[in-house]
């Protein structure tokens, strides 16, 4: 088996893993306190709570990540795309599965006292997956594949940069650093040593 089959099946494994871990953080400290977390699986949290459970995460996971998948197959990166939809397609499968489980002892609900803390749990797992799946050339589904979309589009628009609008050029990447070693453009604002392609060339 060649190597680079054998990274894309350890990256497809840890995907699955992921998408286990990011399932379980949402059923222990999500759904107890009634927060949503941001992107479309907080719009997708919001609904939940107002359907009063009715349409399920797990399904408005599916009906939005599979055309984004879709489309990222053809206009972003085929193995991006699968990976993607390997995490998303999972996700929502061990939604389902331990949703129908009684979690109910190992449940974090604060109970309205000191929620800061279930809130930072989930954040911290969530940046934890968030790391590895961009690590292994993926993502947790919708805005990040809209994201790798811009970024690939247009380097310079990279997600940081673009989500930072608040952060002045000269605050947020210096004029005297340059990430290659050699001398940046003049017009370069990215947050990122390794997505400015004006930098590397």
């Amino acid at each position: 088996m060649k190597r680079k089959t054998k990274i894309y099946i350890f990256d497809c494994l840890m995907m699955a893993a992921l998408a286990f871990l990011f399932a379980l953080m949402y059923e222990l400290f999500v759904a107890p306190n009634h927060f949503a977390p941001s992107g479309v699986n907080g719009i997708a949290t919001m609904i939940e709570y107002v359907t009063d459970g009715a349409f399920s995460v797990g399904y408005f996971s599916l009906i939005v990540n599979i055309p984004l998948c879709v489309a990222a197959f053809f206009l972003i990166d085929r193995g991006f795309a699968v990976k993607t939809f390997i995490f998303s397609l999972l996700y929502s499968v061990f939604l389902l599965v331990l949703r129908a489980a009684d979690l109910s002892q190992f449940q974090y609900d604060a109970q309205g006292v000191d929620t800061i803390y279930p809130v930072l749990i989930a954040g911290a797992i969530s940046g934890f997956v968030y790391g590895l799946a961009v690590r292994r050339n993926s993502s947790t589904g919708g805005a990040d594949v809209i994201a790798k979309y811009v970024s690939k589009k247009n380097p310079l628009l990279n997600f940081f940069g673009s989500t930072s609008p608040s952060t002045p050029p000269s605050r947020r990447y210096p004029s005297s650093y340059t990430p290659s070693g050699t001398a940046a453009a003049p017009w370069c604002t990215t947050t990122s040593r390794w997505c400015c392609a004006c930098c590397t060339a």
